[in-house]
């Protein structure tokens, strides 16, 4: 039996090479065309001379007819015996002699399922070893990786060992300020004690007041109970008084009419005795009764003076309730002054008593303060300290680890490489045992089996700059353009297939189609052939055939270009405008979205793009075109709702606007296109018109990862022109250009090659962190010569050395340490940089000063200084010295604003005027410029994290907050807009 081992699929290509004698590729090996199987038969046929046999029929079944076996039976011998050797090595049922030698019989069914079995047991080993084939498919592009990355392992135990040496002056630096920080703690443990002592002593003193205050309250208590008993009593006398004296009165007024009636009688006596006398000196007998009414007198006398007793004592008692009335008046006031004293003893503890927590609680909080901020100082140096051993002990342990990874990798290679060599021999052997034989197989079972081999992909690597290098790859994607087979739609469909996508070609003319999946098949790298739809997207049923066909032929789909349009002349008051309206809104907007609506579960499980082709129409509406303008209006609007809608699932939606395109050559473009042109080109900055080729390179930015973080965006591609449609430039068209720029032969390799900078010069202000060192790290991983400026020299030094490493050839970056804000500092920077290079090719403004103030402040206008000193002043300062040179090199100049420019926000107007200074300003230049080849733009940014940890809460939470609203559901990086901008300064926007 064949040994077990894996058979790569080297091997099986050499099998093939040995037998047919063709060379044959892995892509041709995995999806084979009709007309390879066709030319591997005929080099079959070529290889064993048989001049007079016919092609097999491909489309008939049953295997290949006709097929003519030599004449010397020594042949046909050789041929069974070595058709028996392999039949037998794979294990299959053995053929006799008689179905080999037969004489003009034709036996090939018996031959055809002996080799279908022995594919399939080839197919059977293959599958046994499949780990073997995905680490030794392409071994020197494996030794290759292995290689580069043990570089990288080593460039990174570099950085780490520098990191870690770094770290260590900082462990040190740290260990010696935690001594600094522990004397200053004995210190301020000292301090502390003496602030204890004083806390003790103040508790003895406020224990002791607390002791009087509860005295104080003791008496305060008593004196309270005092006063109660004296209210009481001040209560109740004056009743019992007032009550007694009632009653005294009322036994006066008794005694008084008593008394009254007493003296009535007495006088009535007396005139009594004056009349008993006057009687007696006549009436001696009524001596008796005289002196009997005398002695009446003498009782009424003595009841007389008692009445008067009685009316003393009611005199003293009058007296004594009066007495009783002043002591009654004197007992209140001293009652209220009591009261007023209470009153204001008891305000004065309480302001003591107040005062004394007071100065207490700011000593207890003050102490309270300080251990906890000593507590928190300790406890952070030990956590830096741990976290700093934490990371060497794991950058050793990576060092290891990565070591051993390394050596097994070796190891495996060098066991794989002797297996794959052990197995590559023994197949030569069979191979030359059989080349010679009359071979009698379908070339279509031998590249069905071949097919099941399974590709070998390399993982991408995660590292930002190599996934830039590599944007332009769209090998194993899936691109559907509509309207493809002539115009803007055929420039897009070359652009992908040229960089290794497999594309769908749709269009009404079958002709067309089949011209244009010829020449996108040429431009192919690895020569896949397009799939060929014929549909016209105003039907429903070839809208959904159309997506069908895609999905049956690749089983998903990448990316989306809905570029099928029509434009129609037809004004608002034409009789026909209606059903031109019909016809606008069914193709441009109702076939676009159904088609997004059809493939929104494969763009989502690819982490699709879905590009709309829209019109700069859409913002300087043209008359005649009124049906044209609100399609391509609505499904502008329909690309900013979606985009929304869909970045959930991971899915971007993008429009891109063109202006005037010259789709056809001149001199089949009628009369009224070629005016259009000419008018065009007199009024573009960039004093040409665009081509199939620039909308496609838009395009293609916007489905790749250089535009991860940019959805609802609507690119314009038009030359300057909407800034410029009412000027009256001179028409500087020359036909000559325009040829050469269609006719260029390496204008699809251009754009795989538009992330190469090597030999360019790139000046990035403010680079020395934040978004500018984003932006200056990337150009440098792209090839290009920085040149690092900054405010502060400690992190222009840090840039410079980290854009070194990343750069291809190890580039020094050059270090300009400058304020832009002062006078001077720009034209230095200009003539140090012209001085080391004397070149530029990119100029970008990124310096910027973000200081809050709002319009009422007093320092708003020293605010609004320095922003457009900064912003506006040194950006335009260095524009105008670098133009020379700029112009030389047709350069490019990329202005960095703000979204404020459009979402104004409070607290931030002088940084706002500014960038909107700076707006207006990439605009002007960009039509002043442009006749020197000098292209300007800005890149305006949002919410961007330009630094990896924040101390600030409030920043933080407004980053979580940012990445609530946004739709692709995380605020931006440094690297996103690194990448918008290099766009923009690359060839793939030389008609931005």
């Amino acid at each position: 039996m064949m040994a077990t081992n894996k058979m790569p699929e080297e091997v099986i290509i050499s099998f093939v090479k040995n037998v047919f004698a063709v060379t044959i590729a892995r892509e041709q090996l995995l999806a084979p065309t009709k007309e390879f199987v066709v030319g591997l038969y005929a080099r079959f046929l070529d290889e064993f001379g048989m001049e007079n046999v016919t092609q097999p029929d491909l489309t008939a079944s049953g295997g290949i007819a006709n097929i003519e076996y030599y004449e010397t039976n020594i042949i046909v011998v050789n041929i069974y015996k070595s058709v028996s050797t392999l039949v037998a090595n794979a294990g299959v049922p053995d053929m006799t002699f008689a179905d080999v030698v037969a004489p003009k019989r034709v036996r090939t069914n018996r031959i055809l399922s002996a080799l279908c079995s022995l594919i399939s047991k080839l197919a059977e080993i293959e599958g046994r070893f499949q780990q073997m084939e995905t680490k030794f498919v392409d071994l020197p592009a494996r030794r290759q990786a292995v290689e580069q990355r043990i570089r990288e392992l080593k460039r990174s135990v570099e950085e780490k060992s520098m990191y870690l040496s770094a770290n260590k002056s900082k462990t040190q630096a740290s260990a010696q300020h935690i001594k600094e920080l522990a004397e200053k703690y004995e210190e301020k443990r000292c301090a502390g004690d003496l602030l204890q002592e004083e806390s003790r002593a103040l508790k003895t003193t406020i224990l002791a007041q607390r002791e009087k205050i509860s005295e104080i309250d003791i008496e305060m208590s008593k004196m309270h109970e005092e006063i109660h008993e004296l209210e009481k009593q001040v209560v109740k006398s004056p009743e019992r008084i007032q009550a007694d004296t009632e009653e005294k009165e009322t036994e006066l007024e008794s005694i008084r009419a008593e008394k009254k009636k007493l003296e009535k009688q007495y006088m009535e006596s007396i005139r009594s005795v004056d009349h008993l006398k006057e009687a007696s000196k006549s009436l001696t007998p009524s001596l008796d009764k005289f002196a009997e009414a005398f002695k009446d007198i003498e009782s009424i006398r003595s009841e007389c003076e008692k009445l008067s007793e009685t009316k003393a004592l009611v005199n003293s008692r009058e007296e004594r309730v009066k007495s009783l009335n002043v002591q009654i008046k004197e007992q209140e006031k001293t009652i209220r002054t009591l009261r007023q004293q209470m009153a204001n003893n008891d305000k004065s503890f309480q302001q003591q008593i107040q005062t004394i927590r007071q100065i207490n609680g700011g000593l207890k909080s003050e102490l309270e303060m300080k251990i906890k901020k000593r507590a928190e100082e300790d406890k952070y140096c030990l956590e830096e300290k741990q976290r700093l051993e934490c990371q060497l002990d794991a950058l050793d342990a990576q060092h290891r680890a990565a070591k051993e990874k390394v050596d097994s990798i070796w190891k495996r290679h060098a066991e794989a490489m002797k297996s794959v060599r052990d197995l590559v021999e023994k197949r030569m052997k069979e191979v030359k045992a059989i080349k010679s034989q009359r071979k009698v197989v379908r070339n279509g079972i031998t590249l069905i089996a071949f097919a099941n081999v399974s590709a070998f992909e390399l993982k991408e690597s995660n590292d930002i700059y190599q996934e830039v290098r590599d944007s332009r790859n769209f090998t194993g994607k899936v691109v559907l353009v509509t309207g493809s087979a002539q115009g803007i739609g055929e420039g897009i469909v070359k652009l992908y297939s040229a960089l290794g996508a497999s594309v769908v070609i749709t269009g009404r003319k079958a002709a067309d189609i089949s011209r244009v999946a010829k020449e996108a098949q040429e431009l192919s790298p690895k020569k896949l052939k397009p799939l060929e739809v014929t549909a016209d997207l105003t039907k429903d049923e070839d809208l959904q055939h159309l997506f069908n066909e895609t999905i049956k032929a690749y089983k998903g789909l990448d990316v989306l270009v809905n570029n099928a349009g029509l434009l129609i002349n037809s004004s608002a008051t034409d009789k026909n405008f209606l059903s031109v309206l019909d016809k606008s809104e069914k193709i441009d907007l109702r076939a676009s979205l159904e088609l997004i609506r059809l493939s929104v579960p494969y763009l989502k499980k690819s982490n699709g793009s879905v590009v709309n082709i829209c019109s700069t129409y859409i913002e300087h509406p043209q008359i005649s075109y009124l049906g044209y303008d609100i399609a391509k209006a609505a499904l502008g609007m329909a690309t900013k709702v979606l985009s929304i809608e869909l970045a959930p699932q991971g899915i971007r939606v993008n429009s891109v606007s063109p202006s005037v395109v010259q789709s056809h050559p001149r001199n089949e473009s009628s009369v009224w296109e070629l005016k259009i042109m000419d008018k065009a080109v007199k009024t573009t900055p960039l004093r040409r018109p665009g081509l199939p080729i620039d909308i496609a390179k838009g395009v293609v930015f916007l489905s790749s990862s250089d535009a991860s973080f940019i959805t609802g965006h609507n690119l314009v591609v038009d030359g300057g022109l909407r800034y410029n449609e009412d000027s009256d430039y001179m028409n500087l068209y020359v036909n000559t250009k325009l040829k050469q720029i269609m006719s260029a032969k390496d204008i699809y390799s251009e754009v795989k090659n538009s992330r190469d900078f090597t030999g360019k010069v790139v000046i990035v202000t403010g680079s020395s962190g934040g978004i500018g060192e984003g932006i200056a790290k990337l150009y440098s991983a792209l090839g290009a010569s920085v040149v690092i400026t900054g405010r502060r020299e400690d992190g222009v030094k840090r840039v410079a050395k980290e854009c070194q490493e990343l750069s291809p050839k190890k580039l020094k970056a050059l270090e300009i340490p400058a304020d832009l804000g002062k006078d001077g500092e720009a034209e230095r920077v200009f003539n140090e940089t012209i001085k080391t290079f004397k070149r530029l090719d990119v100029l970008v403004n990124n310096a910027g000063d973000y200081i809050k103030a709002n319009a009422t402040d007093d320092n708003i206008v020293d605010v609004l200084d320095r922003s457009l000193k900064v912003d506006v002043k040194a950006s335009l300062t260095l524009i105008r010295l670098f133009e020379p040179y700029l112009k030389q090199s047709k350069g490019n100049v990329i202005n960095i604003t703000s979204v404020f420019t459009e979402r104004p926000q409070k607290s931030y107007l002088g940084y706002q005027l500014a960038k909107q200074a700076l707006e207006m300003s990439t605009t002007t230049l960009a039509l002043e410029l442009a006749p020197k080849g000098i292209r300007v733009n800005s890149v305006n940014i949002g919410v961007v994290r330009s630094h990896e940890a924040h101390p600030d809460p409030d920043v933080i939470r407004a980053f979580e907050n940012a990445a609530k609203y946004t739709p692709l559901g995380r605020v931006g990086t440094t690297a996103d807009v690194a990448k918008g901008v290099v766009f923009l300064s690359s060839s793939d926007a030389s008609f931005i």
